[in-house]
């Protein structure tokens, strides 16, 4: 019966890893980064705030948030290895979104092209009479 109390723990605490993350996450888009999953200088500099952030600075952020108190010792270390992992990936996912930007216009431009040929704007934007 312990184990599976053990595992309950551990996934309580890697969820509320997930949601104080999330948190961040929110505070940097709030300040104008729009993906920061991709500006690894913006989760650098969250990483920082987590890790010298002050007890009475978790418990403010764990209030903002309706947590019921700051994270413990455990989750505080799951919190930091999301960051890490977050930043491992930042490049990547700074190239996924380029790449993804691209074909994002080329569709863009595809369309207006059929937008202005005749036989595919009729067929394609266009109702047909009953």
């Amino acid at each position: 019966m312990n184990a599976p109390d053990h595992a309950r723990i551990q996934r309580n605490r890697e969820r509320k890893a997930r949601r104080f993350v999330d948190y961040f996450l929110g505070q940097i888009r709030g300040a104008g980064v729009l993906n920061p999953e991709a500006d690894k200088a913006a989760l650098e500099k969250a990483l920082a705030q987590v890790r010298d952030a002050s007890r009475e600075m978790w418990a403010k952020v764990a209030d903002e948030m309706k947590e019921n108190g700051a994270p413990s010792g455990e989750t505080f270390v799951l919190i930091v290895a999301e960051f890490e992992r977050l930043i491992a990936n930042a490049d990547a996912q700074a190239e996924y979104l380029k790449g993804q930007a691209a074909d994002d216009a080329q569709i863009f431009h595809e369309l207006l092209k059929q937008r202005h040929d005749p036989e595919i704007h009729e067929a394609t934007f266009r109702r047909r009479k009953p």
